[in-house]
């Protein structure tokens, strides 16, 4: 395991040398989709072409649901052809760009998503998209289909928790890209008790930050002309909120 920072870029440089299938995992809120996100930004500043699915419904990444992201259409509104266009842009007969596809919440891929992507690759692994899996850690462990991802994935990194200074590093650079402040936000007292509740979670220490203003802005609606900071005490009230520990 390697900070966030080196395993996005040993990663993508892992892509750029045409690496077939690699895979990204890490619990929940471990900062996957963050994660997915910045890669997906570098790889398109690049010059390449970059294909995103997820699951967009609590059954699972079907093959359906594939089809209709990469083809940018409404599940409802496919046709039988359209199974045609995938295989046609999964077997790399739709463009001459290179181009790579990004999977997250891969662990949810359902048997007949995995069963494709298993004869895509044995009829057209040369010019099929380059794939990069980003999933939980269930994703190369257990079953018949983690067997398959574990022989087909060329390189894997496990995303773990932020520590401490992470973490703190992480609020203060998320807030600075918002244009604020971490210092005019919190105390010292404030800002380390944030970090500990974040519990090193990406998703997490989001969440809690979107409390964050809005516990300021109520702040400010009430005291027009207060300069109040967030306490330990404070910040302490958060955990009775709703966090939602996202990716």
């Amino acid at each position: 395991r390697v900070t966030h920072g080196a395993t996005i870029h040993l990663l993508i440089e892992h892509i750029m040398q045409t690496e077939s299938c690699l895979a990204l995992t890490g619990a929940q809120g471990a900062g996957k989709s963050v994660a997915a996100r910045l890669i997906r930004e570098e790889l398109v500043s690049r010059g390449m072409n970059v294909v995103s699915v997820s699951r967009r419904q609590t059954t699972g990444l079907s093959l359906r649901g594939i089809t209709a992201q990469v083809l940018d259409k409404p599940e409802a509104g496919l046709e039988a052809e359209d199974s045609e266009r995938l295989f046609a842009f999964l077997a790399g007969n739709d463009s001459s760009d290179r181009c790579v596809m990004l999977i997250d919440d891969a662990e949810t891929l359902t048997d007949e998503a995995v069963e494709y992507f298993r004869l895509v690759s044995s009829i057209a692994k040369d010019s099929a998209p380059q794939l990069v899996l980003i999933g939980k850690p269930e994703l190369l462990s257990g079953d018949a289909r983690a067997a398959f991802w574990r022989g087909t994935v060329a390189a894997s990194w496990e995303l773990s928790p932020l520590n401490s200074r992470q973490a703190r590093e992480f609020v203060v650079d998320t807030l600075g890209s918002q244009g604020l402040s971490a210092e005019a936000m919190f105390d010292d007292g404030g800002l380390a008790a944030l970090v500990r509740l974040g519990e090193g979670r990406f998703g997490r220490l989001l969440a809690l930050l979107s409390i964050v203003r809005l516990r300021l802005l109520a702040e400010a609606f009430r005291d027009p002309g207060g300069k109040r900071r967030l306490t330990a005490e404070a910040v302490a009230q958060f955990r009775s909120s709703p966090v939602q520990r996202s990716e």
